[in-house]
């Protein structure tokens, strides 16, 4: 006979449970109202939005301006279409380079024991761990004596090959079965061919999940293209320069409209993708 596992629990542990019941009820909601709230204005008139309560439901459900969002924004020369262009190629071209070049460098340090490698391994890790908004002007010193400011080879700068993502794939790759490598070896297969067509290929599961949180990142990130490529502004940084500039002057609900916009993206992609970020990323690790 199954017992009851709700009946079971003592007093103190359904107390517990209801709270966090309505602790995380509260923390959703707290996420869940803003972006309800944007969708509402986005609906409304600009005077409705400049008269009646920010919080009362559209009069007139306006639907036309997430068209005139598409058509109108511009920032910098750039209009929305092209907004969403340099968004798609900050945000995946980083997210390809980043992964495909930590994933090299966690191999090697998982893998291959070589004079040093210990060394270089814990310095990484304290370089990791160090503040680094100090480095901003060196940075953008280097950056622009390499010309790659104010254009997409900005990109070279996110294949550093370390960081969060070289920390989880070389967690990977050192617990990841080694017998279809020493096979291959044996077949006479070199080091690239083992890292190409063995190892990476079983990496497919924790890349994927990277990427997606990856590109996430990357694709709300405004700071970085505002300090290294104003002139080419992605969507984060397009509609945050346009609410600055346009302040007083601006159609709000045509630029909640942006917003709205902004993130589909994104609420797609997580939606669609959650169940493998849930299964794959536990207690800060990732599952094999």
């Amino acid at each position: 006979m199954k017992t009851n596992v709700a009946n079971s629990r003592t007093i103190g542990e359904k107390v517990l449970y209801t709270v966090l019941i309505v602790v995380f009820s509260l923390y959703s909601v707290s996420l869940l109202f803003p972006l309800f709230w944007a969708i509402l204005v986005s609906l409304k008139t600009h005077e409705e939005y400049m008269i009646n309560s920010p919080f009362a439901l559209p009069e007139q459900w306006v639907f036309k301006n997430y068209l005139t969002a598409f058509s109108t924004l511009e920032v910098n020369g750039a209009t929305f279409p092209g907004m969403i262009v340099n968004s798609l190629w900050y945000a995946v071209g980083s997210c390809v380079l980043n992964i495909f070049v930590c994933s090299m460098t966690a191999y090697i340090f998982a893998r291959y024991e070589f004079k040093g490698s210990r060394v270089i391994y814990n310095v990484l890790l304290i370089i990791m761990l160090m503040p680094i908004i100090g480095n901003g002007p060196a940075i953008y010193r280097v950056y622009s004596r390499l010309h790659i400011t104010n254009s997409p080879f900005f990109l070279i700068s996110t294949a550093g090959g370390i960081g969060i993502n070289f920390l989880y794939q070389e967690a990977f790759y050192r617990n990841v079965s080694w017998s279809y490598a020493e096979a291959a070896f044996i077949d006479g297969a070199n080091h690239w061919t083992v890292f190409f067509r063995i190892m990476m290929p079983q990496t497919l599961g924790i890349v994927s999940t990277l990427g997606i949180m990856q590109f996430i990142q990357y694709w709300n990130d405004y700071s970085t293209p505002m300090l290294y490529f104003p002139e080419l502004p992605t969507l984060a940084l397009g509609l945050y320069q346009y609410e600055i500039k346009m302040i007083r002057g601006a159609n709000m609900p045509v630029y909640f409209a942006g917003l709205v916009l902004s993130m589909l993206p994104v609420l797609i992609i997580f939606a669609f993708c959650q169940n493998s970020i849930m299964e794959r990323v536990a207690l800060g690790g990732i599952k094999g």
